[in-house]
């Protein structure tokens, strides 16, 4: 699909689209010419579909800001994020099922700290 550019048709702001293959981002933003208010603004506007969404653009100091909490979020997280595997936290009372390594036509079940091995009919677990 070729992708074209055009203006946005809104009076208030100059905002140009690049769209193609069913998306949309922003190639150049201008100032807003007025609000309701009367007042101008550094303004931004983005659309998807139906949906436009309309915002001041942000301070290069609020960006940086950002930036750093991200980096620091993403920093706590990132030794989580990297560990393989899912920890499950549930009482004894709760079966676990897992599919048998050894046979794919078998489930195995652990429930109360005992494993067995069996399979579904139906809904209902039925040990071998």
């Amino acid at each position: 699909m070729a992708s074209d550019t055009k203006k946005s048709r809104s009076s208030a702001s100059r905002i140009r689209l690049k769209e193609g293959r069913g998306e949309q981002r922003i190639v150049e933003a201008g100032k807003l010419k007025g609000t309701k208010s009367g007042s101008k603004r550094n303004a931004v506007t983005v659309r998807f579909g139906s949906v436009t969404l309309t915002g001041d653009r942000p301070s290069s100091v609020d960006v940086k800001d950002k930036v750093k909490r991200g980096q620091r979020a993403f920093a706590k997280a990132a030794a989580t994020l990297t560990k393989p595997g899912v920890k499950l936290k549930h009482a004894d009372s709760v079966p676990v099922y897992h599919a048998d390594p050894k046979d794919p036509q078998r489930v195995i079940r652990v429930l109360n700290g005992k494993s067995e091995s069996g399979r579904f009919i139906g809904a209902t677990f039925k040990p071998f």
